[in-house]
């Protein structure tokens, strides 16, 4: 066929599993040609594949073996790469986050950060922390010194005014001592309140476990004498669940107190201030609950602005306190009506770092 195809002048190319050689190979047929171009005959030749495709393969397995080293190599360098890149922003993020939980005196080491960008990046944000403690730092100084200049001629005022009131004799002017005596009692809260608002926006130590049940129960027995002698009754429910959040340390205890006073300032005698511990997916939720006059919804948008009390005798802090407090630890704090009259505030803490149901 092969032959007939020849003598008709085409070429044809077979690979054969079993060729004349007994083996597989390659046949080829072609015309035999005259130089006048009449084909007189044909011409088959047959040879081994084997030689052929044993080069084939060694050279596929060249280009394999090649390919595979430059791949394993391409691998390591971008490993290689990829980690003097990665490894300064990692630890750049761990500095912020650092930053961010309080500690302003973390810096970055320039050595570790690689390339000249990364350097110059770290060096702005160890200039930026720099400057936040420096500014941070001052303010604490001032908030030292205020209270050191502050409360010492107040207290020698207080005392003076006690002394004088006693010596006194005309009601109208032992009256007039005594409105002394009040005012002077209310500028040293409002000194102290002012102090507490600086302390609230200075740095504070890093976030610690804090365990909600326990402060709530320290707080309420640290308030019972307060209470009875206002003649109000503080209860404390506590949740099931232990819960602990991340909080920075005291923050939560000054949080609860401005918000206590304010309910026992609120609380008509033999009232009840309930301090309740609620149990959410979301956090701990702290509950406040007096029975006193409550608060218009006007009175409550108003009530974290500094310096703005509808309670006698408060300096109008105390709120704007313990908002401060709570949301430097992510929280939030809102007012609401108590059902049949009054005020609660709540106060929601979302950083939950363990729960444990006594089993």
């Amino acid at each position: 066929m092969d032959f007939d195809a020849a003598l008709a002048g085409e070429e044809s190319v077979r690979s054969l599993d079993e060729s004349v050689l007994g083996e597989k190979g390659l046949q080829v047929t072609v015309p035999a040609k005259t130089d006048e171009g009449r084909v007189d005959g044909a011409v088959r030749v047959t040879v081994p594949s084997a030689p052929v495709d044993a080069q084939v393969q060694s050279i596929w397995l060249f280009r394999l073996g090649v390919g595979s080293i430059v791949l394993v190599l391409s691998v390591i360098v971008s490993a290689v790469v990829a980690t003097s890149i990665l490894r300064p922003l990692r630890l750049l993020d761990a500095m912020a986050g650092r930053i961010s939980d309080g500690d302003v005196k973390v810096r970055a080491n320039l050595d570790e950060m690689g390339p000249p960008e990364m350097r110059r990046l770290a060096d702005t944000l160890n200039e930026a922390a720099r400057r936040i403690d420096v500014l941070l730092s001052a303010q604490q100084a001032f908030t030292a010194d205020a209270s050191h200049q502050l409360r010492t001629p107040l207290t020698a005022l207080r005392l003076g005014l006690e002394n004088l009131h006693d010596r006194l004799h005309d009601p109208d002017d032992k009256a007039a001592v005594d409105r002394a005596l009040r005012e002077s009692g209310r500028l040293s809260r409002l000194v102290s309140d002012l102090l507490a608002l600086a302390r609230s926006q200075a740095p504070s130590g890093a976030p610690a476990a804090i365990d909600v049940g326990a402060v709530l129960g320290e707080r309420g027995r640290f308030w019972a004498e307060s209470a009875e002698d206002a003649g109000v009754r503080i209860v404390v429910e506590m949740a099931s669940a232990e819960r602990h959040v991340r909080a920075t340390t005291g923050h939560l205890e000054q949080a609860l107190d401005n918000l206590i006073d304010n309910a026992l300032r609120a609380s008509p005698a033999g009232g009840i201030v309930t301090i309740r511990e609620s149990t959410l997916s979301s956090g701990a939720l702290i509950e406040v609950i007096d029975h006193g006059p409550g608060m218009s919804a006007e009175d409550r948008a108003r009530a974290f602005d500094r310096f703005w009390s509808t309670t006698v005798g408060g300096s109008g802090l105390g709120l704007a306190i313990a908002r401060e407090l709570v949301e430097h630890d992510g929280g939030a704090i809102t007012l609401v009506d108590t059902p049949g009259g009054g005020l609660t505030a709540r106060l929601l803490l979302t950083r939950i770092l363990t729960e444990h149901v006594p089993g």
